[in-house]
C-alpha cells in the first residue's frame, strides 16, 4: 500500500495532500487543503494534537517528531480507523513545516486481532478454547479471594459421539458440535465462560454461584438441552451428555485440583451410564483412591501369588451326592487384606487385567481337577466363569484349547459359565464363539438367569447346557409366591428347551425340598457347603458322597460364610 503524505504548517493548517491520502481518508485534496489536521482526526485527539504543536514549537520537546507510532484517525465518512504515523520536520527560511506519513493498518490489525482470537478460541465453535479457559479460571479464583465469591466447574462429555463421526461422517459431528456449543451458551448467563476443550469435552465456568441447587439447575438443564434432537442435513440425530461438576473453595483449594475434582466427578458419572451428571463429594474422591489402590495392587496379584480358587460342591439333588463344583477366585492382598470378588473383580473387568487373571483361574482349575483325581477322587465337572472382556476376547477358543491341553483334563470336564447380558451383547459373534466352545466338548451354561435380558429366540439359538436361577429367586423360597411362580416358570422354560436346571443360594432344607420336587437337577449354596480351599473339598465330597443329605441338619460348615 502506497503511504499518505500530508504536509501541515504550525498552526496545524494542511498544507499538501497526496493522492495516497485522499484514498485513505476518502477526502478528495480541495476539500481539506487550508483546513485543520483536526479535520483527520476523532474528537478526543484534537486537543491533545494542539498540545503536542504548541510544546514543541516552544521547547522544542516532542513524544511524536522523528517517531513513529500508532493513532487513530477519521475519514470523511466519520468512521475512525488505527494507522501508523511518523512525523518529520522540515524548515523552509522563517517556516516550519511538519509532514506526515500516514499507512491506514486496518487490514493488519484485523488480522491481529483474528489471531489473538484463533488463540483463544475453537475455531469450530467459536468457544473458548482449553488457553482462554484456563486464563479465565484462573482469574475467576484470584477474584473469589477478594469477593468471597464460589466458583462452580462443569465438565461435559458427549456420550458415544465416537458413533456420530463413524456413520455419519465428520461434517456431520461438527454441525452437531457446532449445534452444542449454541444450546451450552444458552444455559449460562452472560459472563459465565463456556469452552471447549477438545473433540467431544466441554466445560462451563461458573464464577457466581450462589449455592450447589443453582450449579446443579444448570446441569440438568444441560443435559436436557444437549438431549434434544439434533437436524443433520434433514436427519434427527440424537446425542446425551455426561456431567461432573466441583466448587472453589468447598472441593478444592487450586486450579488444579478443582479441574482433578470435576473431572473426577465426570469419570464417577460416566462409570453410571449415559445421561448421569455426578457433585463431586469426598466420598466419591474416596472411592476413586480405593479403585486405584485396587487396580494398582490387582496388577501385581499374579506374580505376588496373592490370587487363590476356593471351590463351592453342586450337588445332584436327586442322587444327594456331589458330582460337580464351581471355582472362584479369592484375593488376599499384602497391601489391602482380603478384597471382596465383588469389588476386585469388576475392576479387573475394567483395566483388561481380567484376561490374564481369568485365564490363571481356568488353567488352576483344570489343575485341580486332575490333581483331586490323582488323590482318588472320581472326575467331577469344574464350572468356572467367564467374564465378558473374556468372552468377547480375540483367540478365546484357542487359549482354552492350549489349557486343556497344557493340563490333560478331558474338556467335556470343564463348563464355563456366562451371564445373559455376556451374550446378547452381540448376539450373532457370540453364537459363533459359543459353538467353537460346544465343538470341544466343553458344557456351557448361563448365570444368574433372569436377572438379565435373554429373549426365548436367543435361549433357542444359543448351544447352550444349563441356566443357573439366580439365588435373588431362591432366597425366599418356598414363602415369597411371586418367587416361587418365576421359578417354576425358569424350569418350566428349560425343560422346554431341553436345558438342565442349577438352582443358586439354597439355604434351607425346604428349599432344597421344593426345587428337587420342580425336577430341578443340580443346587448349590450354603446348605451344602461354603466354598471351601481344594483340601477341605475333599474331605466334604467324601462326607456327602458316604451318606444322605437331606434328612439331617446341613453340615457343620454350611452357615460359615466367606
Amino acid at each position: 500500500m502506497i503511504d499518505g503524505i500530508i504536509t501541515i504548517d504550525s498552526r496545524g493548517i494542511i498544507e499538501t495532500f497526496n493522492r495516497a491520502a485522499e484514498t485513505i481518508f476518502g477526502y478528495g485534496a480541495e476539500e481539506v487543503l487550508g483546513r485543520s489536521i483536526n479535520t483527520l482526526m476523532p474528537e478526543p485527539h484534537r486537543s491533545r494534537h494542539i498540545q503536542y504543536l504548541t510544546r514543541y514549537l516552544s521547547s522544542g520537546q516532542s513524544s511524536v517528531i522523528g517517531q513513529g507510532r500508532e493513532v487513530e484517525a477519521m475519514r470523511k465518512d466519520g468512521s475512525i480507523f488505527p494507522c501508523d504515523l511518523a512525523v518529520s520536520e522540515m524548515r523552509l527560511g522563517e517556516r516550519v513545516l511538519f509532514i506526515g506519513v500516514v499507512r491506514d493498518i486496518t487490514t493488519h490489525k484485523q488480522n491481529e486481532q483474528r489471531l489473538r482470537f484463533l488463540a483463544s478460541r475453537d475455531p469450530l465453535t467459536g468457544l473458548a478454547n482449553r488457553t482462554l479457559f484456563r486464563e479465565r479460571l484462573e482469574q475467576a479464583i484470584l477474584s473469589h479471594e477478594s469477593e468471597n465469591r464460589s466458583i462452580a466447574l462443569l465438565f461435559i462429555d458427549l456420550d458415544r459421539f465416537k458413533n456420530i463421526n463413524d456413520t455419519l461422517g465428520y461434517q456431520a459431528g461438527d454441525q452437531v458440535l457446532w449445534e452444542a456449543a449454541r444450546r451450552l451458551e444458552r444455559c449460562v448467563r452472560e459472563g459465565n465462560t463456556v469452552a471447549r476443550l477438545s473433540g467431544d469435552e466441554f466445560t462451563i465456568l461458573i464464577d457466581d454461584v450462589n449455592s450447589t441447587e443453582t450449579v446443579e439447575s444448570v446441569a440438568r438443564d444441560v443435559r436436557h438441552q444437549l438431549s434434544q434432537p439434533y437436524d443433520v442435513d434433514g436427519r434427527e440425530v440424537y446425542v446425551s451428555a455426561c456431567i461432573g461438576y466441583a466448587l472453589y473453595p468447598d472441593h478444592a483449594d487450586s486450579v488444579s485440583n478443582l479441574l482433578k475434582r470435576a473431572d473426577t466427578a465426570l469419570n464417577e458419572a460416566k462409570r453410571k451410564g449415559s445421561g448421569n451428571f455426578e457433585f463431586y463429594t469426598s466420598e466419591l474422591s474416596a472411592r476413586i483412591e480405593r479403585h486405584l489402590q485396587i487396580e494398582n495392587s490387582l496388577r501385581r496379584a499374579l506374580e505376588r501369588e496373592e490370587l487363590s480358587l476356593v471351590y463351592q460342591p453342586k450337588v445332584d439333588l436327586s442322587s444327594q451326592k456331589i458330582n460337580g463344583c464351581e471355582a472362584l477366585m479369592r484375593w488376599n492382598s499384602a497391601e489391602l487384606g482380603f478384597v471382596s470378588p465383588a469389588e476386585f473383580i469388576p475392576i479387573a473387568e475394567e483395566s483388561g487385567m481380567i484376561i490374564p487373571i481369568g485365564e490363571w483361574v481356568l488353567k488352576m482349575a483344570c489343575l485341580q481337577v486332575t490333581a483331586w483325581h490323582a488323590a482318588g477322587l472320581p472326575l467331577i465337572r469344574m464350572a468356572v466363569n467367564l467374564s465378558a472382556r473374556q468372552f468377547h476376547d480375540t483367540g478365546l477358543t484357542s487359549r482354552i484349547l492350549a489349557i486343556v491341553a497344557e493340563t490333560g483334563i478331558d474338556a467335556t470336564l470343564l463348563e464355563l459359565e456366562l451371564t445373559e447380558s455376556t451374550l446378547v451383547e452381540n448376539a450373532n459373534e457370540a453364537i459363533q464363539v459359543l459353538r467353537a466352545l460346544k465343538r470341544l466338548g466343553i458344557t456351557l451354561s448361563i448365570d444368574d438367569f433372569g436377572t438379565g435380558y435373554s429373549s426365548l429366540s436367543y435361549l433357542k439359538k444359543f448351544p447352550i447346557d444349563a441356566l443357573k436361577i439366580d439365588q435373588s429367586f431362591v432366597r425366599e423360597i418356598p414363602i415369597n409366591q411371586d418367587d416361587i411362580a418365576i421359578v417354576r416358570a425358569i424350569v418350566s422354560l428349560a425343560k422346554s428347551l431341553n436345558l438342565k436346571i442349577v438352582a443358586e443360594g439354597l439355604e434351607t432344607i425346604e428349599q432344597v425340598h421344593f426345587l428337587r420336587d420342580l425336577d430341578c437337577e443340580q443346587g448349590q449354596g450354603y446348605y451344602f457347603s461354603r466354598p471351601i480351599p481344594a483340601p477341605e473339598f475333599m474331605t466334604v465330597f467324601h462326607r456327602f458322597n458316604d451318606q444322605p443329605l437331606f434328612p439331617h441338619t446341613p453340615p457343620h460348615n454350611a452357615l460359615v460364610r466367606t
